[in-house]
């Protein structure tokens, strides 16, 4: 059975065009649940690349190719990426709360300072936009970052990310259909 809500009821008509859910029309209860969640975890990035996570509709798996010391990549777009696949609708919810959640991250004042090289990561997308979480993982250490395709590495800040959460995002990076 699949629960329906009605969207509510604007104050006024700037309420309405900012509301994402419009009055008199039924929409299913995921959507507004996502909508619901709470992106400030990932406080230190930009709060649209935030929004993006906790309202994509698609999250892709990807290694990222080491760069040589001559080239090295910057960024997304820079990089050579190995796209390993689609995440079902079960593994984006888990990896959505997962990279929502405070408790995935250390706390900001015990950052390791260090080159940030990605090893793999996870594309969100909807409506054509896209938000890139990379994730540098040395097998003792990991951290991540949220940036946008053209975004420089050494731009962004990083949440360095706990053991837990880091196996868990290894878990959800096996889960494409493709991965290895």
């Amino acid at each position: 059975m699949t629960l329906l809500c009605v969207a509510g009821l604007a104050c006024s008509a700037a309420d309405a065009e900012a509301w994402p859910l419009k009055p008199n029309v039924v929409h299913p209860l995921p959507v507004i649940t996502r909508l619901a969640m709470d992106t400030s975890a990932l406080a230190p990035f930009p709060s649209e690349l935030a929004e993006l996570v906790r309202d994509a509709t698609e999250a892709r798996t990807f290694a990222i190719a080491r760069s040589s010391p001559s080239s090295p990549a910057h960024s997304i777009a820079t990089a050579t990426i190995s796209d390993f696949g689609a995440l079902s609708a079960p593994s984006l919810d888990k990896l959505r709360k997962l990279l929502l959640s405070p408790e995935s991250y250390q706390p900001a004042g015990l950052a390791v300072a260090r080159r940030f090289v990605p090893t793999y990561g996870f594309r969100f997308s909807n409506n054509g936009r896209e938000a890139w979480w990379l994730i540098a993982d040395d097998g003792r250490l990991a951290a991540g970052m949220l940036v946008t395709k053209d975004t420089e590495w050494s731009r962004s800040p990083t949440l360095v990310i706990r053991e837990p959460a880091r196996r868990a995002f290894q878990a959800l990076r096996m889960r494409s259909p493709h991965s290895g």
